[in-house]
């Protein structure tokens, strides 16, 4: 069944990451500090953002059409991306354009690891971590090494089932505001003629 509804960063990186595992060119801070007063109002607006981005219905054909729209958007851009939609142990969708490299597929996958893992968008999971001071270098539960609280990867949530499946991209700097222009875009198109 057709989709559809509700409205409701990054270059070559390297593994072993700056203080709350951010990619080269994301947002940064010293480990352990806690952020501002504008940085609490972030998590506000990205929690909002995971409110608003929710779909009636998310299948395979849908991951074929949310991502064609993501690599016309990208090759516009001139991205040197990799783009992935999955569920758990199966990927419904996957382009890498011109420039994109291993390193950025390294990074995809420990993204696409923490959406299933904590069901929130890696930018929005970073955000929050922040505001608790907490230190994923020396937290024994986050294991640094499968996941990453870079944004760039955010839940694919359907109206009363939850987290199905995750959309990731990797290569850019600005990689979250990427997918949710793209699923902002996404699920305001018309919806396809049935069968399509």
């Amino acid at each position: 069944m057709p989709h559809r509804r509700s409205r409701s960063r990054h270059h070559p990186h390297q593994l072993h990451k700056t203080p709350l595992d951010v990619e080269p060119g994301g947002p940064s801070k010293h480990r352990g500090e806690t952020l501002d007063e504008a940085d609490t109002d972030l998590v506000i607006k990205l929690e909002a953002q995971e409110a608003r981005l929710v779909f009636d219905s998310f299948d395979h054909a849908a991951a074929w059409r949310l991502g064609t729209l993501m690599v016309e958007r990208a090759l516009l851009q001139e991205a040197p991306v990799i783009i992935d939609i999955r569920r758990p142990g199966l990927i419904l969708f996957r382009s890498a354009l011109t420039g994109a490299t291993a390193e950025n597929e390294a990074w995809l996958e420990r993204k696409a690891h923490t959406v299933f893992r904590f069901e929130t968008s890696t930018e929005l999971l970073r955000a929050r971590f922040a505001t608790q001071g907490i230190d994923l270098w020396t937290a024994p539960w986050f294991d640094t090494q499968q996941y990453t609280a870079a944004g760039g990867s955010f839940p694919v949530r359907v109206h009363g089932v939850g987290v199905v499946a995750a959309v990731t991209v990797s290569g850019i700097d600005n990689d979250h505001d990427f997918l949710v222009a793209a699923l902002e875009a996404y699920i305001d198109r018309p919806p396809p003629p049935h069968g399509c």
